[in-house]
């Protein structure tokens, strides 16, 4: 599932023209493709500022895990159910892609195989489904996250998106 939307994502913003690589530079001009090395530093004060945002995503996202904990296996079950759902959606359209020529067979089988097998392994985990996104996130990182300090990856690629 995440790495269907995550194609899917990356094919929008190629459409529209957007790259992984761009960056500001501190007067605010925009600059895009540089080198890893050449783009600008992180100062200080956006470092203390992305810990922060950090530590209240965490906060956040401990108080979901912990509802989740508290919830009946009934109450889990009913989530279950619609992500089960959602995976049959999410198959059926991988379908259509492929019938109508905008995905090959093999490829179409991966991606239903997977769905599916992300599914079943996430309910015999007991994890709670849509995972940390829940506890909220940095706003502007919808399409595309940033490094451990802060920058985005040069590129993005299949080799360096997440393995799930």
């Amino acid at each position: 599932m995440k790495l269907h939307k995550t194609w899917i994502a990356l094919g929008l913003a190629a459409a529209l023209g957007i790259t992984a690589t761009t960056a500001l530079a501190a007067d605010g001009a925009t600059k895009t493709d540089l080198p890893y090395e050449k783009r600008p530093a992180i100062t200080d004060e956006q470092k203390a500022k992305m810990e922060a945002d950090r530590a209240a995503i965490k906060e956040k996202q401990d108080a979901v895990k912990a509802k989740w904990a508290a919830m009946t296996q009934a109450q889990k079950d009913a989530i279950y159910n619609l992500l089960d759902q959602q995976v049959t959606v999410e198959n059926q359209l991988i379908d259509q892609y492929a019938a109508n020529g905008l995905l090959d067979a093999d490829t179409a089988k991966t991606m239903k195989d997977r769905n599916t097998q992300q599914a079943a392994s996430l309910r015999s985990s007991g994890g709670m489904p849509g995972g940390m996104g829940i506890g909220g996130g940095v706003p502007g990182m919808e399409l595309g996250g940033h490094g451990q300090d802060g920058r985005r990856p040069s590129k993005a690629t299949p080799s360096t998106l997440p393995a799930n």
